[in-house]
């Protein structure tokens, strides 16, 4: 990802993070969410961020480095770094997921259900990825 200006300005960076937070948080249809991710990302800032979220997704499933790498593609300095984050993040991370599984549970199921019934392909439906 490319350098920014305010960089040394922790106090700024924190608010303008806190805003981006604070608009995603609002937004409750994934097609809104790809409007806004599409227009703030760049195509290489949004591959980064699938890749490291299936690498998580690997990683809390305990695939060793070399699954990951051979899976998905990921550098093993990704896959090591990203675990890193992980171990850190520790349990307010895990309980992110968890608690974002539970809310998503219950999409995750209708949206199953109309694949399965055809009236969506799966392929369309990306979002299906399991944590």
């Amino acid at each position: 990802m490319r350098k920014i200006a305010n960089h040394g300005d922790k106090k700024l960076q924190r608010a303008q993070y806190d805003m981006l937070l604070g608009l995603l948080v609002k937004i409750d249809k994934k097609k809104e969410v790809r409007i806004v991710l599409d227009e703030l990302l760049t195509e290489s800032e949004k591959a980064y961020l699938s890749q490291r979220l299936d690498v998580i997704r690997m990683l809390l499933m305990n695939s060793s480095y070399e699954e990951i790498k051979n899976e998905i593609g990921a550098q093993m300095s990704t896959i090591s770094n990203t675990k890193k984050c992980i171990e850190n993040g520790g349990a307010d991370f895990r309980k992110a997921l968890v608690v974002n599984k539970l809310k998503r549970k219950k999409v995750y199921r209708e949206v199953s259900e109309d694949v399965e019934n055809n009236k969506i392909a799966s392929a369309n439906y990306p979002g299906a990825i399991k944590f």
